[in-house]
């Protein structure tokens, strides 16, 4: 499991996510491909490349783009991702920044 906050810069102008060295393994176990499971709607596919060879570093290019935009997140949302070893799936949530200061509680 990892987890993405996402920032303010990360909205403007949207850079690859990065994967964690950690979840190689996981990636690598599913033909360099990560399906995720979404709570509401369709199953993702996602394609994970390498931009750099020589480091080796595993990126998810356009699909992180698109889920940036299609799902409405501000800074301070969080991206968390969890591995079903056993289905070789990924499964994400998404937990949304509360704005405290936006609350009608007078």
């Amino acid at each position: 499991m990892w987890t993405v906050e996402v920032t303010q810069s990360m909205l403007a102008a949207p850079y690859p996510l990065k994967l964690p060295t950690s979840v190689a393994p996981h990636v690598d176990a599913c033909g360099q491909h990560m399906t995720i499971l979404r709570r509401f709607g369709s199953p993702l596919q996602w394609n994970v490349i390498v931009l750099d060879t020589g480091i080796g570093d595993k990126y998810i290019v356009q699909p992180w783009y698109q889920f940036l935009a299609n799902n409405d997140l501000s800074h301070g949302d969080e991206v968390a991702f969890y591995y079903r070893r056993y289905d070789k799936i990924w499964e994400i949530v998404i937990r949304r920044q509360k704005d405290w200061e936006d609350s009608a509680t007078d």
